[in-house]
């Protein structure tokens, strides 16, 4: 028995750029997102009440999600219901003589899922899913640990690199005082010691040439 709408899947050119809009402008929450090899898209999940929003990226523009985002440019692309028996829910729907897309259930995002033809349903393209949880988690990585992991990347960037970071702020100004006054005293050591050579340097030379000259000459 079909049990409640499961998701509205949206078709997107870029699913990142898409996440900016659904999850962080309207704030709904992601659960789910992977890549999925054998359908040939990304896709999100995004949680909205008792039902989601499901986003899809083609990677490949000859699949069928793929033309779809050509010929209309994205938007929605299926409605899909719950289901506890997904197997028997197909079954039925052949046994009804209903034109079928999947003759199997397979691995979707969100679970064992199958499509029925959208000319059985005068053009909407109706999914079937049964969530098993279990069976999604090789396919399907963490949203969740991903979000919290991007959004500490920065603090933790920063303390990787100096985990002093803080203190070491609070500590420059200080720093470059102090190595402003060491620089200050080095030039006065330095200017001192050319001074007294200069001194020594005049009182030889007069020296050589009045020795008694000098005897009285003092240099200030």
């Amino acid at each position: 028995m079909l049990k409640k709408i499961h998701h509205v899947g949206v078709v997107v050119p870029n699913l990142d750029a898409s996440l900016k809009f659904w999850r962080d402008t309207l704030g709904l929450h992601l659960t789910k997102s992977a890549t999925i090899e054998e359908q040939g898209v990304r896709a999100a999940l995004l949680k909205v009440g008792e039902s989601e929003i499901e986003l899809l990226e083609p990677l490949d523009a000859e699949n069928g999600v793929g033309k779809f985002l050509a010929r209309r440019g994205g938007g929605l692309h299926h409605v899909c219901f719950e289901t506890d028996d997904v197997a028997k829910e197909l079954d039925a729907a052949r046994a009804k003589d209903i034109p079928l897309l999947d003759q199997k259930p397979r691995h979707g995002l969100a679970g064992m899922i199958c499509f029925l033809h959208p000319k059985a349903t005068r053009g909407v393209l109706v999914e079937y899913a049964q969530p098993v949880e279990e069976q999604l988690r090789p396919l399907v990585r963490s949203a969740d640990a991903r979000d919290r992991r991007r959004r500490a990347m920065p603090t933790l960037r920063r303390l990787r690199s100096n985990p002093r970071d803080v203190h070491l702020r609070r500590a420059q100004p200080q720093r470059r005082r102090r190595r402003s006054r060491i620089a200050s005293d080095s030039e006065l050591r330095h200017s001192q010691r050319r001074m007294l050579r200069r001194r020594m340097r005049l009182q030889l030379t007069l020296a050589r040439i009045a020795p008694g000259a000098s005897a009285g000459f003092t240099l200030n």
